[in-house]
């Protein structure tokens, strides 16, 4: 027991204190977000939060829709999923017209359905860190 012990808190260590996947943009640009999911299937539920954000989700998709009700209202019209089948290991998302508001660590949850070789369904869970960095955009110099 003390050996499944100590791999367990090794997973829960390196689950913890994974880097973050490190995005930088302008405001005003789109910030395009790549989450892991684990294996190839039917993307069942994504979840992606915001670590200092109240309430904290940015996207909530299950039962074959968006959540808007879940949604805190700054990010309403302003995230899209664009695939619904993980069929490479990756979920992406995209936020919209992001601005410096938008600084901070996101989690990405992503549940898949895997079918195995005996016909039943299990779910796979994965979590992928963002640390999305806002910058000014550019202005046009004068007389230009």
């Amino acid at each position: 027991t003390c050996f499944c012990s100590f791999l367990i808190i090794c997973g829960i260590k390196k689950f913890v204190f994974a880097d973050p996947v490190k995005i930088t943009v302008k405001s005003g640009q789109d910030a395009n977000l790549t989450c892991r999911a684990a294996g190839n299937g039917k993307v069942s539920v994504v979840r992606l939060t915001r670590d200092n954000l109240k309430p904290n989700c940015v996207l909530l998709y299950r039962n074959d829709q968006i959540d808007e009700e879940q949604q805190n209202t700054q990010y309403l019209g302003r995230t899209k999923l664009h695939n619904f089948i993980s069929t490479d290991g990756k979920v992406n998302l995209t936020l919209n017209s992001v601005t410096e508001e938008d600084n901070g660590v996101y989690e990405c949850r992503v549940r898949t359905e895997i079918k195995s070789n005996t016909r039943r369904k299990r779910a796979a869970l994965e979590s992928t860190f963002i640390n999305l960095r806002v910058g000014a955009a550019q202005s046009d110099p004068p007389g230009e």
